[in-house]
């Protein structure tokens, strides 16, 4: 990142602390000058899907392009339903929801059998796992107190 401001599409290689700042600070004149169009093209969009729900128009046709009405669903099943039908039926002895269901860890009722002393919290604290995720940076206000 040079001290002059990078061209669309172009690479950009931050290498030093001066030109992380540059970058950020670059970063937040470009989103100062978008936001206001972005939050008005959204809500553009919404009048527009709302208008296009109310009166069921499927398409809105433009100079080149249009926009098609899309309802998307979600498949899923209502296991209480199915539970109600499934019950009563037996596989070798073995209720049939027990069959299609899976079993997961409750961890309020691990920290009871804790407590309650049927295991012991440092034999279980082994399977306990913490995974890292990527790193990003995020915006405050303020001076950073442990900041370069």
């Amino acid at each position: 990142m040079a001290k002059k401001k990078s061209e669309a599409g172009a690479p950009i290689s931050v290498k030093t602390l001066e030109e992380a700042r540059a970058a950020l600070e670059e970063m937040e004149e470009i989103e100062a000058e978008i936001a206001p169009k972005m939050a008005r093209s959204v809500e553009l969009k919404k009048a527009a899907t709302e208008f296009a729900a109310k009166q069921k128009v499927a398409a809105i046709q433009l100079d080149g392009h249009y926009f098609r009405q899309i309802v998307r669903t979600t498949p899923k099943w209502d296991e209480d339903l199915l539970k109600e039908i499934v019950d009563g039926i037996e596989i070798k002895g073995k209720p049939l929801w027990m069959r299609i269901t899976k079993r997961v860890l409750d961890p309020k009722l691990l920290n009871q059998a804790v407590a309650k002393g049927w295991i012991k919290e440092k034999k279980v604290e082994k399977a306990f796992m913490s995974t890292q995720g990527a790193p990003y940076l995020q915006r405050f206000t303020g001076e950073a107190v442990d900041g370069e």
